[in-house]
């Protein structure tokens, strides 16, 4: 019986060994994956920049990304380095997706490839086309459901009832000038660059060029433009008249403006 015993011990020993050893292989674990998984890519643009959407469609929720990776870019190449891990244990057996956007920036017109790697292995790549942006087409405010200009006296900031003549005359010509707001201008603070221009039609459409004197932002809404336009002297009598405003080859809409001098 005590040889009996004793011939058992070894078997005993390799058993447990091989035990131990197997619990050790296969202890549940992340670990790195380039493959497995779908991924879809969708590229937009809003405001003149443009995003990616990466999604990762996983066969259940044992998935997961760590580092989506920053974007690189090597001329019209542009990629992203993404580490994405598996769990080796048991997981719901259930479809999940995981998303992520990326912000490319604004781009010039052009054709891009956008590469999505999963620990330096390309997983999905997308090439798409930047084309060259439309104006945006110049907006004068005007009063809610009419055609009349929202306009201030130029020096006394006061929006008259009737008439954008001024009531008190401060400069030397004694000329009226008309404040003036608008959207979707690009212009530099205080300058009156010389591709903005505005004219005015009387009542039997008659054109008369107007001055621009300034071209600016208004402090704290950088959306919106204020434009102080200079009313030649043969329009102080003429009514209502229309006034549009030019930026490049497009322009606005026209407003109705009344230049006449009020009575005292």
């Amino acid at each position: 019986m005590i040889r009996s015993r004793r011939s058992f011990r070894p078997f005993l020993l390799v058993v447990l060994t091989l035990f131990f050893c197997g619990t050790t292989a296969f202890a549940e674990t992340w670990e790195p994956v380039s493959t497995g998984f779908s991924t879809d890519i969708v590229i937009s643009t809003s405001g003149g920049n443009t995003s990616a959407e990466v999604k990762l469609t996983c066969p259940n929720t044992g998935y997961r990304v760590t580092d989506w990776g920053a974007v690189t870019r090597t001329d019209n190449e542009i990629s992203v380095d993404a580490k994405v891990e598996r769990w080796t244990g048991v997981s719901a057996q259930m479809i999940t997706t995981i998303t992520h956007l990326y912000a490319l920036g604004a781009l010039a017109p052009g054709t891009y490839s956008f590469a999505v790697k999963a620990y330096g292995s390309v997983v999905a790549r997308k090439q798409f086309t930047i084309g060259s942006a439309t104006p945006a087409t110049p907006r004068l405010l005007t009063e809610e459901d009419l055609e009349r200009a929202i306009a201030l006296e130029s020096v006394t900031m006061v929006r008259p009832p009737s008439s954008l003549a001024p009531t008190r005359q401060f400069s030397s010509d004694a000329a009226t000038r008309v404040m003036l707001f608008a959207t979707d201008i690009e212009a530099v603070q205080g300058e009156t660059p010389s591709t903005i221009t505005a004219q005015a039609e009387d009542p039997q459409q008659t054109a008369y060029p107007l001055t621009i004197e300034y071209v600016g932002r208004v402090p704290g809404h950088s959306w919106l433009t204020q434009l102080i336009i200079k009313v030649p002297a043969e329009l102080k009598s003429a009514g209502d008249i229309w006034v549009s405003i030019k930026v490049g080859s497009i322009n606005s809409n026209k407003v109705l403006v009344s230049a006449t001098q009020p009575n005292h």
